[in-house]
């Protein structure tokens, strides 16, 4: 296990019972939970489909890819 966890104030009811989770292997990822409110957060991984990776390609003055690179790994 690479990644760190701990204890912070929650950022809804301030409570200090917010626990944290963080790690950078084999991304960046965190998550949390409040156990008196319920609060929670976490990083969530998915894929977009060719129009949108396409659609954001243009934003960033990209020209646009006939189909998305083979992934070699999943995570």
């Amino acid at each position: 296990m690479s990644g760190s966890s701990s204890v912070d104030s929650c950022p809804e009811c301030d409570s200090v019972n917010m626990h944290v989770y963080s790690d950078w292997k084999p991304i960046d990822s965190v998550s949390g939970i409040c156990m008196d409110c319920g609060f929670h957060y976490e990083t969530v991984t998915g894929h977009y489909r060719l129009t949108t990776v396409n659609q954001l390609r243009k934003d960033y003055d990209l020209q646009p890819i006939a189909k998305l690179r083979k992934r070699v790994r999943t995570l």
